[in-house]
């Protein structure tokens, strides 16, 4: 079912050649064909993670935001700092806004469908949905805003392959020359941004990068981009799947030296391979999960429960059973408190009394109260990839 294959292919929700999967597929070509094979097998990912579906919330509550400034979410299932998150992009919206002259209602756009097609009445190369789209007929310039909730830094604006296909969507759609492309982040507090204006530049990279993945020897290459591809989540692509295999790697090692005998690029090599074994461990093992709780075993493999651990709930009646040997003090000086549980009852407390309006200001004092007493723990170093 290949959606270039003509009208008759069924449009998904997700174009294979959406902007966010440009950069994959720059790097991968031939994971496009992986994916389209995998779904006309009946494989769909259905999993979706934590942090996803955080940042589906936080995509949902901006969204209503910017429609409705005052709206108010409430209920056990909201999460107050998904909701302040989400204030936070409203408000960058309206300042983007209040730069604009002579702006409308009808000029404001959320979660406005973007497509791009070579000529007009041909199928679409690509789609996807910007999160706000702003139209600056004054100065002939589409605003395209996407809104990130992750952890890392996403690349700049400027060499942005997402960016730049949502620019020259929105430049084809609107018929505007000029696109200003905005990632924020307000959970890291990134702002990045750049100008297009070049709509033939832009379209012959982004479907040189599209018509590369369409040709029938598109190679797949593995490395970190491997992470976002749905032929990795399923185990169907061998040249991932080679690079996880340890054997398969020490079999084609020319060399054999000691660990820091290894080159600079050796080492960084095997880190990113390994990485790529731990993730597909963690796909292994919830499949592996999954056939046991179905069928009560799989392979020799079965669940054994192992302890718990131990921990004590009730510390003043651990104090009282002790007393004999121990003070209060020593019991005391053996604890460590949960800071956000604590920090969370807090604020719940304070809001609830009424004495903070919002659970961020109930957070804020308990951080003040408490911060003669807590000690921040060392910095951890990561090991991340470094940008250009």
């Amino acid at each position: 079912m290949g959606e270039w294959n003509g009208t008759a292919a069924v449009r998904r929700a997700h174009s294979f050649f959406g902007p966010s999967s440009l950069e994959r597929i720059d790097r991968c070509p031939g994971s496009v064909a992986l994916a389209m094979e995998l779904e006309e097998l009946g494989w769909r990912d259905t999993e979706s993670s934590d942090i996803a579906s955080r940042g589906t919330r936080i995509h949902a509550y901006a969204a209503e935001f910017i429609k409705n400034p005052i709206k108010d979410f409430t209920g056990e299932d909201v999460i107050e700092e998904e909701v302040e998150f989400a204030r936070k992009i409203a408000d960058f919206a309206q300042r983007e806004c209040d730069r604009i002259e002579g702006l409308s209602d009808a000029d404001v756009m959320v979660e406005e469908p973007l497509e791009f097609a070579e000529m007009p009445g041909d199928e679409p190369l690509y789609y996807g949905t910007s999160d706000l789209i702003v139209l600056d007929r004054v100065n002939g310039e589409v605003l395209v805003c996407d809104w990130k909730t992750g952890m890392k830094e996403v690349t700049e604006a400027a060499n942005n392959l997402q960016g730049a296909a949502y620019a020259l969507a929105a430049m084809q759609k609107f018929r505007m020359p000029k696109a200003h492309v905005v990632f924020f982040n307000p959970c890291i507090n990134q702002l990045t941004e750049a100008w297009f204006d070049d709509m033939q530049g832009l379209a012959d990279e982004i479907t040189a990068i599209i018509y590369a993945a369409k040709e029938k020897d598109a190679r797949c290459n593995a490395g970190a981009h491997c992470q976002y591809c749905p032929a990795r989540k399923a185990g169907f692509c061998a040249t991932y799947l080679a690079t996880v295999t340890t054997s398969t790697a020490l079999a084609v090692m020319p060399d054999r030296l000691p660990l820091p005998q290894w080159s600079d690029e050796k080492v960084a090599q095997w880190h990113e391979i390994m990485q790529n074994a731990e993730r597909f461990k963690d796909e292994i093992d919830k499949e592996l999960s999954a056939r046991i709780a179905r069928n009560g075993s799989c392979a020799g493999y079965g669940f054994k429960s192992s302890p718990g651990g131990r921990e004590a709930k009730d510390i003043f009646s651990i104090v009282t059973a002790v007393q004999d040997v121990l003070t209060q003090d020593d019991v005391m000086g053996c604890c460590t408190l949960s800071l956000p549980k604590t920090e969370a009852l807090f604020a719940e407390r304070m809001k609830g009394s009424g004495k903070s309006k919002t659970l961020k200001e109930g957070k804020a004092l308990f951080k003040e109260l408490s911060a003669p007493y807590v000690t921040d723990k060392p910095e951890r170093q990561c090991i991340v990839p470094l940008q250009d």
